[in-house]
């Protein structure tokens, strides 16, 4: 929320997460900026493509992206999940890609 109380306004993506996004939504609005929320699937890139542009409309354009999708293992072994890290890596490189052009 610091981000927002420095003047910043928000769109807060999710897969599966709709209810707690529009949480995130709901407190940064009460703070007195603007935010949206827009579902992304980070294994497909035009899901992502269209939602930045999307967010950029509204937005009026795109100064900074946080990335925050992870998947913690609580020290197991990361080796089933390589596949899953490989395209979570590539979401973010292609979500990245699409903010730079805006």
């Amino acid at each position: 929320m610091l981000l927002a109380e420095e003047g910043a306004d928000f769109a807060v993506g999710y897969l599966g997460g709709k209810e707690r996004a529009e949480a995130v939504r709901r407190k940064v609005r009460a703070i007195g900026q603007r935010a949206m929320t827009v579902q992304i699937d980070q294994l497909n890139p035009d899901p992502i493509e269209t939602g930045v542009a999307h967010v950029a409309e509204e937005m009026g354009g795109l100064d900074l992206l946080v990335n925050n999708a992870a998947i913690a293992m609580g020290g197991h072994s990361v080796a089933p999940l390589e596949p899953i890290l490989d395209q979570t890596w590539r979401g973010n490189d292609l979500e990245q890609r699409d903010v730079d052009q805006h």
